[in-house]
């Protein structure tokens, strides 16, 4: 777990599905700490058109997640 990123980065509540999408998406790129996203956010980043592996990561182009 990343916790400087975690101090540093609270989400606060109440917040929108925007904000929470985004905040998942940056958790993503910094910490590993999480195993699955929630499907919600999941759902919300594959309609935004972005490809989502099964641990939750999102990446860019063809072929599999580079991070998994």
């Amino acid at each position: 777990m990343n916790k400087s990123w975690h101090d540093t980065h609270k989400l606060r509540m109440p917040t929108t599905l925007p904000e929470r999408v985004a905040w998942h998406e940056a958790h993503s790129k910094h910490c590993n700490c999480r195993k699955d996203l929630p499907k919600t956010i999941v759902a919300a980043l594959k309609k935004q058109g972005k490809k989502v592996c099964s641990r939750g990561h999102v990446y860019n182009g063809t072929g599999s997640c580079s991070v998994c």
